[in-house]
């Protein structure tokens, strides 16, 4: 009887053990899949539809914060993303390229342009950093619906302009 006692308690032990491990892999493979899902979700929030009809300005860092600097001649940089071109207005000029390609990898997204356009600007490339800002083509964007977020700095007249002309242009200001 002792061995048919030592044979049942291996058998349960045995099988608690099985019960235990499978218990495991499961929580293992299903930890996993919400994992991957996650890292899916991440990636399809960058993709290129997320970026269509969005605007994104140029951010100037300084030594303590990040602004958006309004130069007196020139408007800031800015980057459009439509749906089959991507618009840059540099500040003084502006250029449109033909989306040709879109590339997905890793949330990064890469836009190819048609080679045969007069710019040589041919791809704009958008990493996104935070809910706020991106990366393209290695400059630092803010997205226009958070611009409020950080500062707007206008340069000074003065640093353009002679001051008789900047008491002109202030004082057409007034009379509007």
């Amino acid at each position: 009887m002792t061995l048919k006692f030592k044979h049942s308690f291996s058998i349960v032990t045995l099988t608690i053990i099985l019960f235990i491990s499978c218990k495991k892999s499961t929580l293992t493979i299903n930890q996993n899949k919400i994992q991957e899902a996650n890292t899916t979700k991440e990636v399809l929030q960058q993709q290129p539809e997320n970026i269509y009809n969005k605007t994104f300005f140029k951010v100037t860092k300084t030594d303590s914060i990040d602004i958006l600097y309004h130069f007196c001649s020139a408007s800031i940089n800015t980057i459009r993303v439509y749906k089959d071109s991507v618009f840059e207005d540099f500040g003084q000029e502006f250029y449109t390229m033909r989306v040709v390609k879109e590339n997905v990898n890793n949330g990064e997204v890469l836009f190819l342009g048609d080679t045969s356009q007069s710019n040589p600007l041919n791809r704009f490339h958008f990493i996104k950093k935070d809910k706020n800002y991106w990366n393209i083509n290695g400059n630092i964007y803010i997205d226009s619906l958070f611009a409020h977020t950080i500062p707007n700095i206008i340069q000074p007249c003065i640093e353009c302009w002679e001051k008789e002309d900047c008491d002109e242009m202030e004082k057409n200001k007034k009379n509007r």
